[in-house]
């Protein structure tokens, strides 16, 4: 089975199927960044941009949002509770209650991207493997908020954005769950979920487990107890039959006195 595109080879396909959307979510004709400024561009913590970003903002710059103007791009980070503040309104009488332990656990830059209604979704600024790709959260006020991670990249959200074939990207979903996410699968109010499908449910008093348990250690095997050699079989032998005894001889009669 072909392996799924990943990076600047999956964002090619985007832009190709971007181009060819006679209405397109692009709503209008591309606004790339300036080469040159691109050059330059980092995240506002000066970290690289990932390879699929660097991509896309040569193409288009408008779609995302990013920028307030496109001629000099300037990355606006903001806090996990930061952008469910500004995204559903009163979730700031919340701010030190509900959204704390997502806070918490999503301590890194968030970025919004488009998609949702009810939900968000955000480009979070935390540790990308050596692809140098972030990964794409789903954030879902519906019902019981939950985060979770939605795309291992921005290539990946951008390609189900615009209608690309789906692949499977568990793999790598689990390796930026395990390195910016706790390892979680995914972590709402009602309790989280971890890579292996194990759910941990809040406390009593209503706590929410932000680190998640130690994986256990296999316990150490006790060396099994050398068996006892097992006694050499013998064949029975025959008895011996003793030998009859000798009737004891009868005694002689004695003989008769002579008279004299």
């Amino acid at each position: 089975m072909p392996k799924a595109p990943r990076g600047v080879v999956l964002v090619e396909q985007v832009i190709a199927a971007a181009r060819a959307e006679a209405r397109g979510a692009l709503q209008g004709q591309p606004a790339p960044v300036p080469a040159e400024t691109l050059a330059t561009l980092t995240f506002a913590g000066g970290q690289p941009l990932p390879p699929s970003l660097r991509r896309w903002l040569a193409f288009d710059a408008g779609y995302l949002g990013f920028f307030d103007r496109i001629a000099k791009p300037a990355f606006q980070p903001q806090t996990f509770t930061e952008l469910v503040i500004a995204e559903f309104p009163g979730a700031e009488e919340y701010a030190d209650t509900l959204w704390a332990p997502f806070q918490k656990i999503l301590p890194g830059d968030c970025y919004l991207v488009p998609g949702g209604v009810i939900s968000r979704r955000f480009l979070y600024g935390g540790t990308p493997p050596d692809d140098g790709e972030y990964p794409v959260f789903v954030f879902d006020n519906d019902d019981v908020p939950y985060v979770a991670i939605e795309a291992p990249g921005l290539d990946v959200y951008l390609a189900d954005q615009f209608g690309l074939p789906s692949h499977a990207h568990g793999a790598a979903i689990a390796d930026q769950a395990r390195r910016n996410f706790h390892g979680f699968r995914s972590f709402g109010l009602d309790g989280v979920v971890l890579l292996d499908g194990t759910e941990i449910l809040p406390s009593d008093d209503g706590t929410i487990v932000t680190t998640p348990p130690a994986p256990k250690q296999a316990e150490k095997k006790q060396p099994a107890a050398t068996p006892k050699p097992k006694a050499k079989w013998k064949a029975k032998q025959p008895a011996v039959k003793a030998k009859p005894k000798k009737p004891a001889a009868k005694p002689k009669p004695a003989k008769p006195k002579k008279k004299r």
